[in-house]
């Protein structure tokens, strides 16, 4: 879905997504009313780089993946210039910087496609431009870093760590430079990109109110339940993720010792005196601390996709730690070296078992060669708006995991992959007369001809 705006921006001037009904959702109770013209419930600036992008590159699942590890770069030398300004250590920024580029969620968003990396990355470089140049160009510093971080808020809301985190140091390093220049340049890039969203809302004002409402319902229920909204940011964001999802076996449940690993960084260096006395450092603590902070109170959907805005910098909080404590401490050495490759191998074994898998080959490819040989033209697929990838974006393809419940467009062809065995499942809670309605008419009108790895086909029984 995040790359067909783009495209039809190119070809159909337009920033509508397609293959995905109107009368679906996303997640419940999200309205995709116009959203076949308009993608209103998503920030408009990832679509834009991503057309400029094809433009000169192209249109393909290469391409969009390829961006995402393009502003990956970015992030990475934004997040040294943090933590070798802000840590004043040189060999922490170098530590911090493998720990990143090596770490499984990093490299994951940087290949996945979606908006959190480029996102993440902005927010990273806004920060980073700011300490770069906050010494002896402090106007430029505050222009240049409210540049990427309203690029990074107009990519995906989560931006906002990024203009809190520069808050924060401005308050902790800065607090007697600030004067009514900085604060008259500061809100400059957030009136252009919000008057150039404002022209785009104004085509379609009630399709922009209902998609954008709907997609935040049930996002800040941590404004009126605090303490359950902490507990749900640990539980399903941190410990679902490594390694304590309902059906993980003792094998993924070793990811614990990464989590335990992330979180030992902030911890250790407030218990170091010689690091939590300096205010640069302590202002990465205070950073730290408000990220968890927004993502538990303001973040109700709790999905690990955003993990890339946090991770890196409790990665290098712990690098910080470990090459300030080399040097304190050198009878430490052979522990702290063994804590890095633990921590780097475990990663590495991550997404070497994600390349060994090779789903994109073994699994998405063959389904679509299946689809591919099997169907006509004339057929209507239903499935996951990726198979439009494989199959093509003006192919007779619809996403509608209830299967025309409410369309009334009857499929002759349904596919089942991860993400549908998932929908059908929430929806025998939250819709369960749908739920009813689709595994009776996939039981009764339809054959499943297709069943590997995760992938299934159901033709219409003629």
């Amino acid at each position: 879905m995040l790359f067909s705006p783009a495209r039809n921006l190119i070809v159909h001037g337009h920033m509508g997504s397609s293959i995905i009904d109107v009368t679906s959702e996303l997640r419940e109770g999200m309205s995709l009313r116009g959203i076949d013209r308009y993608t209103f419930q998503i920030m408009p600036f990832s679509f834009l780089a991503q057309a400029a992008w094809y433009r000169a590159a192209g249109m393909g699942l290469f391409q969009l993946r390829m961006l995402s590890a393009l502003f990956g770069i970015l992030g990475l030398l934004a997040w040294y210039t943090i933590f070798s300004r802000l840590g004043q250590n040189s060999a922490a920024a170098l530590l911090a910087l493998v720990f990143i580029s090596t770490d499984f969620v990093f490299v994951l968003a940087g290949a996945f496609g979606r908006n959190d990396m480029i996102a993440a990355s902005l927010a990273a470089a806004g920060i980073g431009s700011y300490v770069y140049w906050r010494e002896k160009r402090f106007l430029r510093a505050v222009f240049m870093s409210q540049c990427f971080v309203a690029a990074s808020i107009f990519t995906h809301p989560a931006g906002l760590l990024g203009l809190s985190a520069i808050v924060i140091v401005a308050l902790s390093l800065d607090r007697g430079r600030i004067g009514i220049k900085a604060l008259l340049v500061a809100p400059v890039p957030y009136i252009v990109a919000a008057t150039a969203w404002g022209l785009y809302i104004l085509q379609a004002p009630d399709i922009f109110a209902e998609q954008l409402r709907t997609n935040a319902a049930n996002r800040f229920g941590g404004f009126s339940a605090p303490f359950q909204a902490f507990w749900l940011e640990i539980r399903m964001r941190y410990l679902a993720e490594f390694g304590l999802r309902d059906g993980d076996g003792g094998a993924a449940r070793l990811k614990l010792i990464l989590l335990v690993l992330y979180f030992a960084g902030p911890l250790l260096v407030v218990l170091t005196p010689a690091l939590r006395q300096r205010r640069p450092v302590r202002a990465l603590l205070w950073i730290a601390a408000a990220d968890f902070l927004i993502f538990a109170i303001t973040e109700g959907t709790k999905q690990g996709y955003y993990l890339v805005h946090v991770l890196p910098l409790m990665e290098g909080l712990l690098a910080l730690w470990i090459a300030e404590t080399w040097t304190a401490r050198r009878r430490l050495r052979p522990v702290l070296a063994g804590v890095a490759l633990v921590f780097v191998g475990m990663n590495l074994l991550r997404i070497g078992g994600i390349w060994h898998k090779d789903r994109l080959h073994n699994e998405y490819g063959e389904a679509i060669a299946y689809l591919k040989g099997n169907t006509a033209p004339s057929q209507r697929i239903v499935g996951s708006c990726e198979l439009a990838f494989g199959l093509g974006f003006d192919a007779n393809l619809v996403d509608d995991h209830r299967l025309g419940y409410f369309s009334h467009k009857q499929p002759d062809v349904v596919v089942v992959n991860d993400r549908y065995r998932e929908l059908f499942a929430r929806m025998k809670v939250y819709k369960p007369e749908v739920a009813a309605y689709v595994e009776e008419l996939l039981r009764s009108r339809f054959t499943r001809r297709y069943d590997r790895n995760g992938w299934q086909v159901y033709v219409r029984t003629p």
